[in-house]
């Protein structure tokens, strides 16, 4: 135990290390260590399995070269002190409801600690996949296909049982096996508040949903699990925080997030479309080239294994795991659209309040019954429900397979889905919709032309310093705006800004139209001519006036 623990701590160290050599603070701080010491944790028990060195010296040896790499790196790094600063929390300490949470979330924190730590794992998952599969790679030294009686233990993203690996390799018990789930849930619980600041939210509304996170039920369930959903759930988030940072630090770690992410479920997969739509609209150029960049490296490194050894042995990417045939569903719109109310339905959730066989449960069960029938939907379509496991009785079982959310789901998480549906659907967002793609479209335009003008107009012999020019002049007016644009907007407000911005405009339009007739004026023969090179003028207008070839 001792072994596991002073590893723990290298690893940490290291991780830290790496951190602040790269100068991340804050939250960010604490979420690239994390990164840093799963993806260390990964690379380690890949580069092991190969010669079939997974074990306790191999990791000793592993652990003191990362740990000496990161004190060279950070010794090269001038030695930077890592900055944990949150900022003042004055308006933290003003909101009683948030000193009341927060002990409370503080409380239910140390007793999933005490769970995780004081009991064996007893779910099914973790009995039949997770925690074999990891002891198996101890025996046999290597993390690659091994003779099963469930294919699930091959062909399944291995990353969160890499972490289970790693406790059991230095501890030479199951007594931390669910550590890695319950470090995830406290990475999960930065991220959301790191994320919301980064979204303009006030620390006190960053923190609140942070603190509301950690309350929902099959959160705090999950914690005390050797599974591995808060894993998934903690890359992606640390992800999605990443990617709306300022630096190619941050796209690099939020590639290796969601690369250690795809590495650890195939239900990754299913946040891809959000993280490529958020890429897609926030980064540009060079930002989204280096997030492309760093996830393929990042993939082969922490995320590919287990595709490229499924793709070896069975030919699948995804593996082949018979068992699972029985829950995949026949596709037809009916029961798609079953499936997705019945999904809503279990929002419906009271995990851990006793209300079975209550008038409250029986009128749950009522009323979900009259609605699907009332509005047409089959609760049971044959193809998508397996063997008739759908019921209207709303769940009350403190159970990580059967909870979802408790009454927040409810209260909180369905009412702020509905909200997001709204506003896509409302008729003012389809205008700032029409509105970003007109302005798309007009700067491309707007780039042609200039690009144009100065073609045609400038000879080959100053092309290049009018050019410089221009985008000289482009770039202090970008950089000057930001010494303007706050106290315009605390004055003017966000439309008053806009407003502002479209009279510039209209201005700077009214300025060039004198220029556009002199360019129309110009035109010789179907051709323009081009501004003379010559610094000086002969004073004879037909000796300046440059050959211009047919």
């Amino acid at each position: 135990m001792l072994l596991f623990l002073l590893g723990l701590v290298v690893l940490l160290a290291t991780a830290s290390l790496v951190s602040a050599s790269l100068a991340f603070e804050g939250v960010a701080f604490f979420l690239a260590a994390f990164v840093f010491a799963w993806a260390e944790v990964v690379v380690v028990a890949e580069a092991l399995s190969l010669p079939g060195w997974i074990g306790r010296s191999g990791y000793e040896v592993a652990e003191a070269a990362f740990f000496v790499a990161a004190v060279g790196l950070w010794w090269v790094r001038g030695k930077p002190q890592p900055r944990l600063a949150l900022g003042p929390l004055a308006d933290v300490r003003s909101a009683p409801v948030l000193l009341v949470l927060g002990a409370a979330v503080a409380i239910a924190l140390g007793y999933e600690g005490f769970i995780a730590l004081s009991t064996a794992p007893d779910n099914v998952d973790a009995l039949t996949y997770h925690l074999p599969r990891a002891v198996e790679w101890l025996h046999r030294g290597s993390i690659s296909y091994f003779p099963t009686a469930t294919p699930r233990q091959n062909a399944f993203p291995p990353n969160a049982e890499l972490g289970i690996l790693y406790t059991l390799v230095l501890a030479g018990r199951d007594t931390f096996v669910a550590l890695p789930q319950y470090f995830a849930e406290l990475a999960l619980l930065a991220a959301v508040y790191g994320t919301a600041r980064r979204l303009g939210f006030r620390r006190s509304s960053a923190l609140y949903g942070a603190l509301l996170t950690a309350t929902l039920s099959e959160v705090s369930l999950q914690a005390t699990t050797a599974q591995n959903d808060l894993v998934v759930a903690a890359f992606i988030a640390i992800c999605v925080f990443f990617v709306l940072g300022r630096t190619r630090q941050d796209l690099l770690l939020a590639a290796t997030a969601l690369s250690l992410a795809i590495g650890t479920k195939f239900t990754a997969l299913i946040a891809l479309p959000i993280v490529a739509i958020l890429g897609l609209t926030t980064l540009r150029g060079s930002r989204l080239a280096t997030f492309g960049v760093g996830l393929l490296g990042s993939l082969v490194l922490v995320g590919g294994w287990s595709y490229a050894d499924n793709l070896a042995h069975t030919g699948h990417l995804l593996g082949v795991v018979p068992e699972d045939d029985v829950f995949q569903p026949t596709l037809t719109l009916s029961g798609t659209i079953s499936t997705v109310c019945r999904i809503y339905f279990r929002f419906l959730d009271f995990s851990g309040i006793p209300l079975r066989h209550s008038a409250l449960e029986r009128g749950a069960s009522h009323a979900g019954s009259w609605l699907f029938r009332t509005v047409g939907i089959d609760p049971q379509p044959a193809g998508s429900t397996y063997h008739g496991s759908f019921t209207f009785l709303p769940n009350t079982d403190a159970n990580e397979d059967r909870s979802y959310f408790g009454l927040l789901g409810v209260l909180l998480v369905i009412p702020l889905s509905a909200g997001f549906a709204v506003i896509g659907v409302a008729a003012w967002f389809a205008m700032v919709l029409f509105g970003m793609a007109f302005a798309g479209i007009a700067e491309g335009a707007g780039t042609v032309a200039e690009q144009g003008i100065v073609q045609r107009r400038t000879p080959d012999a100053v092309r290049s310093r009018v050019i410089a020019a221009s985008e000289a002049a482009l770039l202090v007016a970008f950089a000057a705006s930001f010494g303007f644009a706050s106290p315009i907007i605390h004055l003017a407000g966000v439309q008053g800004t806009y407003v502002i911005a479209a009279a510039a405009s209209i201005a700077a339009a009214a300025i060039l139209v004198p220029a556009m007739r002199g360019l129309a004026a110009a035109e010789v023969d179907g051709h323009v001519e081009p501004f003379s090179a010559s610094p000086r003028s002969s004073g004879n207008p037909e000796a300046d006036r440059p050959v211009v070839p047919t």
